[in-house]
C-alpha cells in the first residue's frame, strides 16, 4: 500500500535516525513503511498514525489534513469541547472508528486513519470544521 508523509516525521524510526518532510511518498510492505528501502516504522504504530496517511487513491495529502484537523478541533478546549465530543459518541459511522478495547474514553483506530475522504469529511462537518470541496 501506498503512503505518504503528511506531518514531518523526526524521530528515531526502525532504520535510525530520521528527518523527513512531509509530502515524501513512502509504501508498506508486511506491516512496515519504508521510505527509499529504509524500514521507519509499522504501519500500526503510533509513529505511523501520527505521521503518513493511506496514499493509494492520491488523496493522502488530503486524508493526513482532515485527521489532523479533525483531532485538533476535539481537541480543543472551548464552552463547545462536550457538544462536539457528544455528536461524534452518539454517531453511528463515527462508532466503527472507536476502538473498541477502550469502553470509557475515544481512541481512533486504524480505519479512521485508513478512511474514505468521504467519511472523513462526514467527520469534520459533524464536529463543526469547514469543508471544502
Amino acid at each position: 500500500m501506498q503512503y505518504v508523509i503528511y506531518k514531518r516525521f523526526k524521530d528515531t524510526a526502525l532504520c535510525g535516525p530520521v528527518n523527513l518532510k512531509a509530502t515524501l511518498p513512502c509504501w508498506e510492505s508486511e506491516g512496515i513503511i519504508f521510505y527509499e528501502g529504509k524500514p521507519l516504522c509499522f504501519a500500526a504504530s503510533e509513529n505511523a498514525l501520527c505521521h503518513f496517511a493511506r496514499d493509494d487513491d492520491g488523496k493522502g495529502l488530503l486524508r493526513g489534513k482532515l485527521i489532523g484537523d479533525i483531532k485538533r478541533r476535539l481537541a480543543k478546549r472551548d464552552g463547545d469541547y462536550q457538544k462536539r465530543w457528544d455528536k461524534v459518541w452518539a454517531d453511528k459511522l463515527c462508532a466503527k472508528f472507536k476502538r473498541k478495547e477502550y469502553a470509557d474514553f475515544w481512541i481512533w483506530n486504524k480505519a479512521f486513519h485508513d478512511a474514505e475522504i468521504g467519511e472523513l469529511e462526514y467527520v469534520a462537518e459533524l464536529i463543526g470544521l469547514e469543508v471544502r470541496r
